[in-house]
């Protein structure tokens, strides 16, 4: 089996983050086969994925992939993930994220993974 070395970003990495709770849900199912990455720039797969806030994504957020080489992501694979209070902020990952990757010319995948308050515990 080949070994993909995969690069979590996420755009609020506090502790209580629900974000970083999704995007480590992602990366753990994926563990097996996906082993962790530790740059955006030389990672197989990237799990990008942020909070939505007052419609978007992050600053934190953009502030990174603003330092990412603009050559970097060419053709890699992309998951996009997001999470927001509502059901409504949903839109955020094909209005904002997929424009951003598009950028980058990178392969976002076609389904991407939201999720409400309601989808988390407690």
């Amino acid at each position: 089996m080949s070994h993909y070395n995969v690069t979590v970003v996420i755009g609020n990495p506090g502790d209580k983050s629900r974000t970083k709770a999704l995007a480590l849900a992602i990366a753990e199912a994926l563990a097996e086969a996906l082993p962790d990455g530790r740059s955006i720039e030389s990672a197989d797969l990237v799990i990008a994925a942020t909070p939505v806030y007052k419609g978007s994504y992050t600053g934190l957020f953009k502030h990174l992939f603003d330092l990412v080489d603009p050559n970097a992501l060419v053709g890699r694979p992309v998951l996009l993930a997001a999470n927001g209070g509502s059901e409504r902020h949903a839109l955020v990952v094909d209005h904002q994220l997929r424009p951003l990757f598009a950028f980058f010319r990178a392969l976002t995948v076609p389904s991407a993974v939201y999720a409400a308050e309601a989808d988390f515990d407690g």
